[in-house]
């Protein structure tokens, strides 16, 4: 059995012949499994590279550990002039990205497949995660 192969998969990765439709690839070929496996890890893979450029630049740069984050609408200009705390910003933000980013991709996939019942149940938990970003872009709550 290899790391990634389901817990229900035979040695060699091949599924069993009753195993989910969302552990095989869907009829366009697309694997929705190992979808979701890259953008979760491209994500924090990412992430971690920005926030070690971050550390990186503190390191080197005069003055103290940024001690609030850089706010958003000044964000572009503080990652253009590669200051610690705009890189640091960024790269928690797209930490927190990622699994939204993952719950919109699975959105596509399941209209590709035409699953309106998760199209629906995926949407509305995209939904309130975007209700909970903008609330919390307010300052609300």
């Amino acid at each position: 059995r290899r790391l990634h192969d389901p817990p229900h998969a035979p040695s060699g990765g091949a599924l069993l012949s009753d195993a989910s439709s969302a552990a095989a690839p869907g009829p366009h070929g697309l694997d929705m499994n190992r979808l979701v496996y890259r953008v979760l890890w491209g994500g924090v893979l990412l992430s971690i590279a920005v926030i070690l450029i971050g550390l990186a630049a503190e390191a080197v740069s005069p003055g103290g550990f940024p001690r609030i984050p850089a706010p958003l609408p000044a964000l572009p200009a503080e990652v253009a002039h590669l200051t610690p705390a705009g890189l640091l910003s960024l790269g928690v933000l797209l930490l927190i990205l990622t699994p939204i980013s993952r719950v919109f991709l699975t959105i596509l996939v399941f209209a590709g497949e035409r699953d309106r019942t998760y199209v629906l149940v995926t949407g509305i938990v995209f939904f309130n995660l975007m209700l909970g970003v903008a609330l919390g872009l307010l300052g609300v709550g």
